[in-house]
């Protein structure tokens, strides 16, 4: 590679990657390959947040598709409503000390109060519609908001969207359409989607072979990932069969845990 490799060895701290440091010190080619992963991968994980929600909804470019995604969800939300909000002092205050903790500093933190967004959805009911707060929605509702925006993003851009663990909190056939959307005609861009799934079920639905890399752990605790393709499997045959027969491993083995625990 040109450029000063080792001076950016040295710059590069124990806890940092040394593509990060290499792009922060205009490294000719490295950085050119940081922002491609800056543009055009999009990481989610974590909880919902609802502010983080709100600020992207606000001005969302696929507000129309958004809204169209929420309601084909069958969760019977019908619309959203976003307002401004400005959180009081005394928890401002709170923030500031724990992160003066947690960095060691005893400089007293900046206690601007800065406006948040809340997000509501509403919901139709007998008597028309009733707005709910974010935090009173269910769990699946939250975390479909959180996918739908980096999901439209990357359909629109032909970027990458890396979610850990797809299924979570989502209703098995939510989940299928939210990966058939990267298999559809509609993804003319050539989207990707990489996730880590725990529902079996979706081996049934349309994955094909070259869709689909088992993780196992081996005896060192060391996680090995193997495509189907690398397995004789029959193209016809039925892919969640195959692995609930244990035939490609992956399965985790699970004991008799009422005679372990109270036999």
């Amino acid at each position: 590679m040109r450029g000063e490799n080792r001076a950016i060895a040295s710059l590069t701290r124990p806890n940092s990657l040394f593509l990060s440091a290499a792009a922060q010190n205009n490294h000719p080619q490295l950085g050119a390959i940081h922002r491609q992963f800056a543009e055009h991968w999009q990481p989610l994980q974590g909880e919902p947040v609802e502010s983080k929600i709100a600020e992207s909804l606000d001005g969302f470019a696929h507000q129309d598709a958004f809204m169209e995604l929420m309601r084909q969800a069958d969760l019977g939300v019908v619309g959203t409503e976003l307002e401004d909000y400005e959180p009081t002092r005394e928890r401002v205050r709170k923030f500031s000390r724990a992160v003066a903790e947690l960095v060691g500093s005893s400089l007293e933190a900046d206690e601007q109060v800065l406006p948040l967004k809340r997000l509501r959805f509403t919901h139709a009911s007998a008597d028309g519609t009733r707005a709910l707060g974010f935090d009173l929605e269910s769990r699946g509702t939250q975390r479909l908001a959180a996918l739908a925006i980096p999901v439209l993003d990357a359909i629109s851009a032909g970027s990458l969207v890396v979610v850990d663990e797809l299924d979570a909190c989502l209703h098995h056939r939510l989940t299928t359409a939210l990966i058939r959307l990267f298999k559809s005609a509609t993804n003319r861009r050539g989207a990707q989607l990489i996730t880590a799934v725990q529902d079996t079920t979706q081996l049934g639905d349309g994955l094909e072979l070259d869709d689909v890399w088992l993780a196992e752990k081996d005896r060192a605790g060391v996680s090995r990932f193997t495509p189907l393709t690398d397995y004789h499997i029959r193209s016809r045959e039925d892919l969640e069969r195959v692995y609930r027969d244990g035939r490609i491993g992956g399965a985790p083995v699970i004991g008799d845990l009422a005679a372990t625990l109270y036999g």
